[in-house]
């Protein structure tokens, strides 16, 4: 009678270090560990990936924009940028934005 397998490594706290998530990616590839066993490490990784994304820091995109509308260089600024854009552009393609 074939022995039990060996319990899976667990997530959580105590699996954090690289060599801990080592062990998980080569448990997924092991051809020994059942496809309900590796389903099972690939459902506890995703839930912990969603976890980590829950407590992540807000968007600085959103904390920047709008940020410049009301300098007066702003304007100067994307007159640059546009003429820079449109340098190097054939005359007979330049459009006016």
């Amino acid at each position: 009678m074939p022995s039990p397998p060996a319990p899976l490594p667990k997530l959580g706290e105590g699996s954090r270090s690289r060599r801990g998530k080592l062990v998980l990616v080569e448990k997924i590839f092991d051809m020994d560990t059942s496809i309900e066993d590796r389903l099972k490490i690939v459902e506890a990784a995703i839930a912990e990936l969603k976890q980590q994304n829950t407590h992540s820091e807000p968007n600085w995109i959103e904390q920047i924009t709008g940020s410049f509308k009301d300098a007066p260089i702003f304007d100067e600024v994307l007159a640059y940028g546009r003429e820079f854009r449109h340098a190097d552009r054939p005359q007979d393609n330049v459009s006016t934005e």
